[in-house]
């Protein structure tokens, strides 16, 4: 080890960021065999490669230095491969060799695209107990460490040099937005040409199932295909951790690119002087309880649902279903010109519709009469039991099923009124047998302090749109936006249902957390909005038009596009 305490900042305990993290991009190549006697497949790691660099909260970035390297392990077995430690210690004293003045800091991202392939290619992954130690977690089938970052001791234990770190395990595609999900796709965002190995397809492809040989026949082309990946991941997350201080002023690496749009829309709500937790119907609490530890009773603060909402929201929340998913036909369809026509940015379209709400008013809905005199984009949901006539092709009020939604000419079904009034008007009956209102301000903004109705969800999806619409496509900025506005409908229907994930450092499964803005009003809106939107285009169309499948907010059909505007008007 050729580094030593002078060389690293402090390591950083505080609840504020550090304002300087070393960033790892980090990749493994291995190839696959079958172990004879064990009649099991596994990998063998050929590699780790690294790329690092320093980011600073208020530098430039013109002078940050950055080195890349290859790593490989002591030998074929997994016993031999190197534990993290090993690789971070090799990685650090790399640096130091190349800028002898380098100051390394003490927290540092590790950062790998698609971590499940990656992260188990160092040996502790493969004894419990040192994968304890990881603190992974399962972030969307990804392996990283978000709730308790990983602290080691570097150094000889007996030198008494020990060297304190925190590391933060990253994953890039949870930040890459969608249509760029892979490596290839943030590469050409980033401007990183694609490297080849082979001339065709098939020449590729068998290359990669063979990274061994080609390693020996050709380690100059092998080390560039191999570095490559660990720079685009280090280049990736620089940007990100760029992008997001830029937004939102905090300097630390998001986790999801979803949680950079809580993030800017929460902010987006305090700049309107509102309160986040009062516009998703949620107030903060103080609750006693008692503590073992100290002997006393303390007090913790605590977000609840506001009364009138937390009393109807399991109502609530059974009026939510998500998109409108059919196959209408079965096998390969007739020989026809099909044409793919899909609604414009529908959720965020539904969400800018959503008028901001007097949760304390929430009351029950009287009658039938009552529900079918209120407009389509008032917060009023209900259940009812309805029978559509045998002439309407494709019925729209959606019952949930074990197998999922379908759409049944007869039934009973909870939703949002804007179904509702579709299906009384395509002449279904319909028979209120429970709702709830809420009354919706959907008109004014703020001025000189007073305050008056306003959309919650309108400013913020323009804002997007509009910074969308000043950088060209297909850029990492335009992109940015697109994804925020596009992904932050899914924030207001998380934890809604129950959905379990596999919490690693367990060995458990547990329940969806809520997001910050999860709301099952706001969530069941969209959607049925959407499905209500599809619905009615469906029924437009004339008798003679087929369609083949339809897909939460578009569908396959042979309707022609004057057929198709007559239809949407």
């Amino acid at each position: 080890m050729r580094f030593s305490q002078s060389h690293f900042d402090a390591i950083h305990t505080g609840r504020a960021d550090p304002s300087r993290y070393l960033i790892i991009g980090f990749d493994t190549e291995y190839q696959r065999y079958t172990d004879e006697d064990t009649c099991t497949l596994n990998n063998e790691v050929l590699s780790y490669q690294y790329c690092c660099t320093v980011i600073e909260r208020d530098d430039d970035d013109t002078s940050a230095p950055m080195w890349s390297g290859l790593l490989k392990p002591k030998g074929p077995q997994i016993s031999d491969r190197l534990s993290l430690e090993e690789f971070l210690t090799s990685t650090l004293d790399d640096g130091c060799v190349r800028f002898p003045d380098l100051v390394l800091p003490s927290t540092i991202y590790l950062v790998a695209h698609f971590t499940r392939a990656d992260v188990p290619g160092f040996a502790d992954f493969k004894d419990e107990t040192t994968r304890s130690a990881l603190k992974l977690d399962n972030i969307r089938n990804l392996f990283m460490n978000v709730a308790n970052d990983i602290r080691l001791d570097l150094g000889d234990p007996g030198s008494g040099d020990l060297i304190p770190i925190s590391v933060k395990i990253r994953d890039t595609m949870t930040l890459a937005p969608a249509g760029a999900k892979s490596l290839a796709a943030i590469g050409d965002i980033l401007g990183f040409e694609k490297i080849e190995l082979g001339s065709t397809p098939q020449e590729e492809l068998s290359i990669k199932q063979n990274m061994k040989s080609f390693m020996k026949r050709d380690w100059d082309a092998f080390y560039k295909y191999a570095i490559r990946d660990a720079e685009i991941c280090t280049q990736y997350t620089h940007k990100m951790i760029r992008l997001y201080q830029e937004r939102t002023g905090k300097f630390r690496m998001p986790v999801t690119l979803t949680s950079i749009g809580v993030d800017l829309i929460r902010q987006f709500w305090k700049d309107q002087g509102v309160n986040p937790l009062e516009i998703v119907g949620k107030e903060e609490i103080k609750e006693k309880y008692w503590s073992k530890r100290f002997g006393r009773y303390q007090t913790k603060k605590k977000v609840v649902y506001r009364k009138k909402i937390h009393w109807s929201l399991d109502f609530f929340t059974e009026c939510y279903h998500g998109g409108r998913n059919e196959q209408f036909w079965f096998g390969p369809a007739f020989d026809s010109v099909w044409y793919d026509y899909d609604l414009s940015s529908a959720y965020p379209s539904a969400m800018a519709l959503i008028g901001r709400p007097d949760w304390d008013k929430c009351r029950p809905i009287r009658d039938t009469d009552e529900l079918l005199g209120f407009r389509s984009a008032e917060l009023a949901f209900a259940n009812v039991d309805f029978e559509f006539p045998d002439d309407v092709a494709y019925p729209v009020l959606p019952v949930r099923t074990e197998n999922g939604l379908i759409f049944p000419r007869k039934g009973n079904s909870t939703t949002h009124i804007s179904e509702i009034l579709l299906a009384h008007r395509l002449g279904a009956k319909i028979t209120l047998v429970e709702g709830r209102f809420i009354p919706s301000g959907r008109h004014g903004n703020f001025k000189q302090g007073v305050e008056r109705p306003i959309r919650p969800f309108d400013g913020f999806t323009r804002y997007c749109i509009e910074k969308r619409k000043q950088f060209p496509k297909k850029t990492l900025n335009n992109l940015f936006w697109k994804e925020l506005v596009n992904s932050t409908y899914g924030k207001t229907a998380q934890g809604l249902r129950e959905r379990r994930i596999y919490d690693l450092r367990d060995q458990d499964t547990k329940p969806f957390a809520e997001s910050p803005i999860t709301n099952p009003v706001y969530a069941a809106f969209i959607t049925a909005f959407c499905r209500g939107v599809l619905g009615e285009i469906m029924n437009a169309l004339p008798r003679d038009v087929a369609i083949f499948n339809v897909t939460t907010d578009g569908f396959l059909t042979t309707a022609t596009a004057e057929q198709m505007a007559q239809a949407s008007t």
